[in-house]
């Protein structure tokens, strides 16, 4: 402890500076929590980003959700469900006497279908509107059974759509009497609710006692009481600060998302930590259609310029790795194709791609577009690149210019990297309607793999796109990251987050 103190001492005044007001003390466990940011909105078919999602999912509830694996879907809201052979027709048998938070009402089939068609609002402007439009009709047989008929099959639709934000269930009620403001009042069916909220500081939940999932075997704490009454969120900027707090004992939990702050809790002895390789990869995504990314021997000499391995030990501490990074679809993803083309750090290859591309210092320089959190990795890449002998430009922007700027094609190269379940998510970006000017070169592939429902015909549609795609490298992979949530000793109940920052915090204990 003595070493870790002394090695991050001048935080110390910056951990005190971000301490916001102790909270009015409260019966039961309480489960400390810290991250960097505030959320942006907890109304769901609006999130974006963190901590919005992990929040909201223990908030909300759908008619089915993610196994604790993260691979997979269960019933939710709903007790069961049938697909019929041409995945067209999804039906729905919903469970009785689910009640929404703070007296919001019973749930019923009318809250399935408003909460599926005003993702479609245009003054939500929900970016999972595309998804949702795939249901051609949300029919009400009684209160608690609803059947989705779509316009075409869609092989992802319960993992991609209804297990994921559009497919979390609001209340109407608190919707229109919240307005604009529910994304700070969010009302769903789920274990947790807000109780108090001091913007840029901190937020209380609560345990939420009339939580359907108490009742039901196979519930994720396979019923009974949640062990955590309270969980307090302190919203701390600098995340070597909620190191330095899980390192003091006042914080019980956080997710760790930086190298920095990896490196300072992987070897203490008081905190215990997960590290998890993702469902996904960090990746540069280029601007395919415009000159000179449109010579794939460019994009090739920029793989080969990378060392892979390099980067993940001595930019990334270790916090990943790079086995099955060169596939789109991630191993673990139904679909994955282990054997793609790989373009490897290679450095004399790498220099002779550029020379046949024409490529050189003398020519207009390449822009690198990422966030403040993504720094060290671009300085790493332009290192790489410069070594090479390309030419670039660094463009840090804050999170809504860099959103911006993704949507627009307003780039040579993003740093990014999503994380998803569902094989068709990774492909969505890929599409000429998605971002201008990225690919748009497999729209029917991507068409037929979606809209084929027997399994072995959609995989071997699936290993063609991959094949394509690392062939194309219309995006560089770097690495698969680790996603690491640290916890002091005490607390129990944290789970491998395979796909983004999770907690559940209904599977949680903490010794107080």
């Amino acid at each position: 402890m003595r070493k870790f103190s002394l090695v991050i001492v001048a935080l110390l005044v910056a951990a005190l500076a971000f301490a916001p007001a102790p909270a009015p003390a409260q019966a039961g466990k309480t489960l400390r929590m810290g991250y960097t940011a505030d959320f942006v909105t907890l109304d769901p078919p609006r999130i974006t980003t963190m901590p919005d999602y992990p929040i909201a999912m223990n908030i909300f509830s759908g008619l089915v959700r993610y196994k604790q694996d993260g691979l997979g879907v269960e019933p939710d809201l709903a007790q069961r469900y049938d697909v019929s052979k041409d995945g067209l027709v999804y039906t729905f048998w919903l469970r009785r006497g689910v009640k929404f938070h703070k007296g919001f009402g019973d749930f019923t089939a009318r809250d399935v279908k408003y909460s599926f068609e005003r993702v479609l609002d245009p003054a939500l402007r929900s970016p999972y509107a595309p998804q949702m439009k795939l249901i051609k009709s949300i029919d009400i047989i009684n209160d608690y059974q609803v059947r989705l008929v779509l316009s075409e099959p869609y092989a992802d639709f319960l993992p991609a759509v209804l297990a994921f934000r559009p497919g979390y269930i609001v209340s109407q009620k608190a919707v229109e009497q919240f307005g604009n403001q529910f994304g700070s009042n969010p009302i769903g069916t789920g274990p947790y609710m807000v109780e108090r909220y001091v913007p840029r500081q901190e937020i209380v939940f609560a345990q939420f006692g009339e939580y359907f999932g108490r009742f039901r075997a196979g519930a994720r704490r396979m019923g009974g009481k949640a062990q955590i009454d309270r969980v307090l969120l302190r919203i701390i900027p600098q995340e070597t600060v909620v190191a330095l707090a899980l390192a003091r004992g006042e914080l019980d939990y956080a997710p760790i998302r930086t190298a920095a702050a990896f490196k300072l809790i992987r070897n203490e002895a008081s905190i215990g930590h997960t590290a998890t390789p993702v469902l996904g990869r960090r990746s540069l995504w280029g601007m395919n259609g415009r000159a000179p990314l449109t010579d794939v021997r460019l994009r090739r000499a920029l793989s080969h310029a990378i060392n892979h391995k390099e980067f993940v030990d001595a930019v990334e501490e270790g916090m990943g790795t790079t086995e099955g990074m060169w596939s789109e679809i991630p191993p673990g993803v139904f679909g994955h194709a282990p054997d793609t083309p790989q373009f490897t750090f290679d450095l004399a290859k790498a220099r002779a791609l550029l020379r046949e591309a024409g490529v050189g210092p003398q020519t207009r320089p390449l822009q690198i577009v990422f966030r403040d959190t993504d720094r060290a990795f671009a300085q790493a890449i332009r290192g790489y690149w410069t070594r090479a002998g390309a030419n670039l430009q660094l463009v840090e922007v804050g999170s809504a210019p860099y959103e911006a700027r993704r949507v627009a094609g307003d780039f040579d190269y993003l740093i990014t990297g999503p994380t998803r379940v569902a094989p068709d998510q990774f492909l969505l970006p890929l599409q000429s309607d998605s971002v201008p000017n990225f690919y748009g070169q497999i729209d029917n592939l991507i068409a037929a793999q979606r809209r084929e429902v027997d399994p072995e015909k959609r995989r071997a549609i699936l290993r063609q796109i991959q094949t394509r795609i690392s062939s194309d490298l219309p995006m560089i992979p770097v690495f698969r990251p680790y996603y690491v949530t640290a916890f002091r000793k005490g607390v129990t109940g944290d789970v491998a987050n395979t796909f983004y920052w999770l907690w559940y915090w209904e599977l949680m204990d903490v010794t107080q």
